[in-house]
């Protein structure tokens, strides 16, 4: 079993010196996405990211989204998720109301993680103080994928 671990992170003191921001991992994942994306949200505000998706899905991605009540997000944003699920069949989102979702995942094609604590904001990915983790392990990315599923099935 391999695992390559590497820490990732947020705010404009800290990234440099050889760690990547999270910022550019989430884009990297999304963007080299062959199958697959799972992901969960506190708050998704940050256009770049729905463009990544969006681009994701028509080159064919499954994306899953369990993010915190749609009813706490910023409305344009859901306009354009949900103008992709319209649009792509294969995007779903689920928003939690009974709880918070406040974790930050990402889960690309079932190989590869992200952990943070980074909204996916602009605030969060650039300006904040962020720190995750950034796991290359199919072990570990199914093992939070199926975590991810009991919430999704529950939902």
């Amino acid at each position: 079993m391999t695992r390559d671990i590497s820490l990732v992170v947020g705010g404009y003191n800290w990234i440099g010196a050889g760690v990547r921001s999270v910022g550019t991992v989430i884009a990297d994942l999304i963007n080299s996405a062959e199958d697959d994306l799972f992901l969960t949200a506190y708050i998704l505000s940050n256009p770049e990211i729905i463009e990544h998706m969006h681009s994701a899905l028509a080159r064919g991605v499954r994306i899953r989204v369990i993010m915190a009540s749609p009813e706490r997000q910023n409305v344009e944003i859901m306009d354009k998720i949900r103008d992709l699920e319209k649009k792509y069949p294969h995007m779903k989102l689920v928003g939690i109301t009974d709880l918070t979702m406040h974790a930050k995942v990402l889960v690309s094609d079932r190989k590869t993680a992200l952990v943070s604590s980074a909204n996916l904001t602009f605030s969060g990915m650039t300006k904040n103080y962020e720190m995750g983790l950034l796991v290359n392990s199919c072990e570990i990315a199914q093992q939070i994928e199926n975590v991810l599923l009991k919430i999704w099935k529950s939902a």
